[in-house]
């Protein structure tokens, strides 16, 4: 999908980071959405060059957000409503970030991934 809408890299790893954390299970709708949904969010905020927002004019509206949302079959009413409790959750906190270092690990971890040995003061 990220292909398909054109985003930079940082968008892409953002708009992962937000997915994942959405708990998509709790919101009853189809993946797809969700995640064409949170793209169309980190667009419209932090992209100034492109704007897609459910209340943009369809002639402003990015092409390739667009596009793509015809192509998966989202109607302009189901993304709105979508949209509307994806920003919605963002905005007020109410997602389960998770933090992960280069290597893919929770930093948050309450176990290291080496033990110390206390009886010889190194490291197993």
């Amino acid at each position: 999908m990220s292909d398909k809408l054109r985003l930079d890299s940082w968008e892409v790893k953002r708009a992962i980071q937000l997915f994942d954390a959405l708990q998509r299970s709790y919101m009853g709708l189809p993946s797809e959405v969700v995640a064409f949904s949170t793209c169309a969010y980190l667009v419209h905020k932090y992209d100034n060059n492109r704007d897609y927002h459910p209340q943009t004019k369809q002639e402003d509206r990015d092409y390739f957000l667009e596009t793509c949302r015809k192509d998966f079959g989202i109607s302009h009413d189901w993304f709105e409503s979508v949209y509307g409790k994806v920003s919605h959750k963002i905005r007020n906190g109410e997602i389960n970030i998770q933090r992960h270092d280069d290597y893919e690990v929770d930093t948050h971890a309450e176990q290291s991934w080496r033990t110390r040995n206390n009886d010889e003061g190194g490291w197993l």
